[in-house]
């Protein structure tokens, strides 16, 4: 693709705030793109006539049919979908029209979205912008575009982007915590409704309470929801203009002038109360308190995975606010605080930046991914790899069923616990199941599945993924998977093993019946047949004759004795474990060719999923190494 005729566009669509930035060359910084003059505008949407319009007009002219503030993870509602198309398609024209976007270039849009979005949501969002005809989109995570954005900014030291950042994102609807580890943004389930909307509605409501019109106010508010979302804007700007010019406030007699009153019919009109005596009051009563509980939980969630921020980052529009960050810096009292200077505008040109790193390291990137989809597969569907995992399998699994199982029900048939031999081969079979569906054997087998990983295939990772670290002169470190001992993202695939497992089991169980009958196989009686004529003893004491019979009839008849305890003595634990011994071979050989024989439904698939969870691993790696690139 031709660099030159490529505009990156960073699109910042937030739940309160909307704000874009673009980078025209490879070579340029990002350049903040006007909205109707501005550098951002909130999230509204109106249709006057035929026309779409957004932010301020849309709350200024919109009547019953706009909308505000309304992203959210995308779903299958249709209001939802039509509203983001409205807003997207308006703003776009808008650039078009003011010459910020040249349609006949290839624009790639990069949208910013929640870290904790999955895959698939990501993927739905992407495709509502695509249905707009936007061609070229990629959805990149706001958390990594304020880091990029604070990387170029210098703002952390090469220790602290090496340690835990935590970036702090308090927006109009709420406040969200993203951990970053190493540059690695790792989404924690730390969120919470505290947004700075809802110091637009305690303003709202205490104006309304103290207004000689309050009657009317609430009465005309209750019935015309668009009038209600007008006056709460207006709150909006009047927080605004407080914490830009806080000081001018804090006389009793002085009041925040947001503008012009927002008129509601001819004689009633509607205009904010502020001032510090009465914004003490409702932070007081409704945010400060719940956002310092708030911060300290999540404080202590972290310190209890051993997590300390060695630095945080505060963005979004709220963190402008000045009692913000002396809160988080009493509670976060260890880690260095850094603060965005413009953070309306962060996360859009983080995202311009972060589409400037996509084009300088395309090469990279599709070396990788040549990697992933060919030399990956191969490496780990080797098939002599693939033998020494079924060869590792085999071995744990025939100790166990011979060692934990079958000599320990002997050794209890020996103490009497079990009377006779024919149940104690059904005891056995049972136990071998038990054992088998165990969640200490599954854990188990997933150490000899890592075993085996260490061992066979990442060594073999290494030496691809080195050969492009060197062709791109970054640590070999970068994309190399750690020692299994060290293997933390190893959770996941230990976790998709564990599920499979149970049906690997179940493929193993009609082969092991069969493996008990050979094991044994009269294996008791050939004992007593081969000590000196002991089975006839038995057999004469319990008024048996053996004398004409076949050897298979005599182990039957043997089998179905409960044998005094004096004649069980004579089944040694030597003699147990010298028949086990004698046994082995034959048995890692039937529970092989079963595993060979049954691949696609064990080995197969419990290959498939290393395969796809060490992909998703190196993935991640690959974006952060994309940063050192840089």
């Amino acid at each position: 693709m031709n660099q030159e005729n490529i505009t990156i566009i960073g699109f910042d669509l937030g739940h309160g705030e909307v704000s874009l930035a673009k980078i025209n060359s490879i070579s340029s910084p990002p350049e903040v793109l006007l909205l109707h003059g501005k550098k951002s505008q909130p999230t509204a949407v109106a249709c006057i006539g035929d026309k779409k319009v957004f932010g301020e007009v849309a709350m200024r002219r919109g009547t019953q049919d706009f909308e505000i503030a309304f992203k959210k993870r995308p779903t299958s509602d249709l209001k939802y979908k039509q509203n983001i198309q409205d807003l997207v398609s308006a703003i776009y024209l808008h650039l078009i029209d003011t010459y910020q976007v040249d349609e006949s270039n290839c624009n790639h849009f990069f949208i910013g979205c929640p870290s904790g979005w999955s895959e698939s949501d990501r993927k739905n969002y992407e495709d509502i912008f695509i249905s707009l005809g936007i061609k070229t989109v990629t959805v990149v995570s706001e958390s990594r575009a304020a880091l990029m954005q604070a990387i170029q900014s210098d703002k952390f030291t090469r220790k602290e982007l090496l340690g835990s950042i935590l970036i702090i994102d308090i927006g109009s609807s709420t406040t969200d915590l993203t951990l970053v580890e190493n540059m690695k943004d790792k989404p924690i389930d730390f969120g919470d409704d505290i947004g700075a909307s809802l110091i637009d509605k305690a303003i709202l409501e205490y104006s309304i309470a103290h207004s000689k019109d309050s009657e009317q106010l609430q009465n005309i508010l209750e019935k015309h929801q668009h009038y209600k979302n007008k006056c709460e804007f207006l709150c909006r700007k009047a927080k605004e203009e407080y914490f830009c010019y806080e000081m001018n406030y804090e006389e009793p007699e002085f009041y925040v002038c947001a503008g012009l009153p927002e008129k509601l019919t001819k004689d009633l009109s509607f205009d904010p109360l502020l001032n510090k005596n009465i914004m003490d009051q409702l932070l007081g009563e409704r945010w400060i308190n719940t956002f310092t509980d708030f911060l300290c939980e999540a404080k202590q969630e972290l310190e209890s995975n051993l997590i300390k921020p060695s630095a945080i980052l505060l963005t979004g529009g709220a963190s402008k606010m000045g009692f913000i960050s002396k809160i988080v810096k009493e509670v976060f009292d260890y880690s260095s605080l850094k603060r965005d200077s413009e953070p309306e505008t962060c996360v859009a040109k983080g995202l311009a930046q972060w589409g400037k790193i996509y084009y300088k390291t395309e090469h990279f990137k599709k070396d990788c991914d040549l990697f992933l989809d060919t030399e990956l597969e191969k490496i780990i569907e080797d098939e002599k790899s693939v033998l020494a995992l079924i060869d590792d399998l085999s071995e744990f699994i025939t100790n166990g069923i011979l060692n934990q199982v079958t000599k320990l029900k002997i050794i209890d048939w020996r103490n009497q616990n079990i009377e006779t031999l024919n149940e104690l081969e059904l005891q056995i079979e049972k136990s071998i199941k038990n054992w088998l569906t165990s969640s200490e054997t599954n854990t188990q087998v997933i150490k000899v599945i890592m075993k085996w990983l260490d061992k066979n295939i990442i060594t073999k990772l290494k030496a691809e993924t080195d050969k492009i670290c060197q062709t791109y002169g970054i640590p070999e470190s970068e994309l190399q998977l750690p020692k299994i001992d060290n293997f933390t993202e190893v959770k996941q695939l230990e976790y998709d093993i564990n599920i499979d497992l149970l049906n690997f089991t179940k493929q193993l169980l009609g082969l092991l019946y069969g493996i008990v009958n050979g094991i044994l196989g009269g294996f008791l009686a050939i004992i007593f047949f081969g000590t000196g004529g002991l089975a006839l003893t038995v057999a004469a004491l319990f008024g048996i004759s053996l004398i004409g019979e076949n050897r298979e009839k005599a182990i039957q008849k043997i089998n179905d004795l409960n044998i005094p305890k004096m004649f069980r003595q004579v089944v040694t634990d030597k003699a147990i474990d010298q028949k086990i011994s004698r046994q082995k071979n034959a048995v890692i050989n039937d529970i092989k060719n079963s595993l060979i024989t049954n691949k696609k439904e064990t080995v197969d698939k419990i290959t498939q999923l290393m395969k796809e969870q060490i992909k998703t691993i190196i993935k991640e790696k690959i974006d952060r190494a994309r940063l050192l690139i840089y």
